[in-house]
């Protein structure tokens, strides 16, 4: 919208400014009727907005920072929100499934980024900036995309295996072949544009539906 001029630099930093301090402001709230942890989550969250552009996506740490704020301590920081008290410990706000559920979205999260920047590397070099893609290239980055994948539905996997959660989650494991799809895609084609819009179609299915069905596996895994 900006490069269309629908609308206006200053106006998307007002906007983005406000929300930022509604969120601060939600996040107080619950720091002192739930625990005090969520402001951790929530600064961390507040630093990867506001140093993302000039610091983290110039030294390789921006993919890392969007999967943890948007993705794992989004995870993280809502249980404790709903289910901690002021007064509990640190040992008992986070069981052990909780830690482990939360750790696909994070990854998954970090590979929407990761693939989004195939296209726009040239150009993101250009502007001074320095992810995964500009780092190792287009087919590093690709391999790293794929080893993301594959350590995501792998922790779906293991968890019934290794008793943490009920093997409803493994419904999380139907996005699986899109998965595959865009990985192989991006590994053949990730510097053909035409090619690769595909895997970023199949890569977006992937991220959401399977952050859906672990929602879902755990709701029935609740009821």
């Amino acid at each position: 919208m900006i490069t269309s001029g629908s609308t206006r630099p200053e106006s998307v930093k007002t906007v983005g400014i406000v929300t930022l301090m509604v969120s601060a402001a939600i996040g107080v709230y619950f720091a002192i009727v739930s625990h005090w942890t969520v402001i951790i989550l929530a600064a961390i969250g507040a630093f990867s907005v506001l140093f993302y552009t000039n610091f983290l996506a110039k030294r390789v740490l921006g993919e890392l920072f969007a999967g943890l704020a948007l993705g794992t301590f989004v995870v993280l920081g809502t249980y404790i929100a709903m289910t901690a008290t002021p007064g509990m410990t640190i040992e008992g706000l986070l069981p052990v499934e909780v830690i482990w559920i939360s750790i696909p979205p994070g990854i998954l999260t970090s590979l929407l980024l990761l693939i989004n920047q195939f296209p726009d590397a040239e150009a993101d070099k250009a502007g001074g900036r320095r992810h995964m893609v500009i780092r190792f290239g287009w087919k590093g980055a690709s391999y790293v995309y794929t080893a993301g994948m594959f350590a995501t539905f792998t922790i779906i996997v293991l968890m019934p295996l290794l008793g943490i959660s009920s093997p409803w989650i493994y419904l999380a494991l139907l996005p699986l072949p899109l998965g595959i799809k865009a990985s192989v895609t991006a590994i053949k084609h990730g510097d053909d544009l035409g090619k690769l819009v595909p895997a970023l179609g199949s890569n977006v299915i992937t991220v959401l539906a399977t952050d859906l069905l672990l929602a879902v596996a755990v709701f029935i895994e609740v009821l």
